[in-house]
């Protein structure tokens, strides 16, 4: 369950970034 968490709160952050660039881009 730990590794399955982990990869989650990854992708979660990576998408977290992803929208905070584009909102700074603009």
């Amino acid at each position: 369950l730990e590794v399955g968490d982990g990869v989650f709160e990854v992708l979660s952050t990576s998408g977290d970034t992803h929208l905070g660039g584009d909102d700074f881009d603009k």
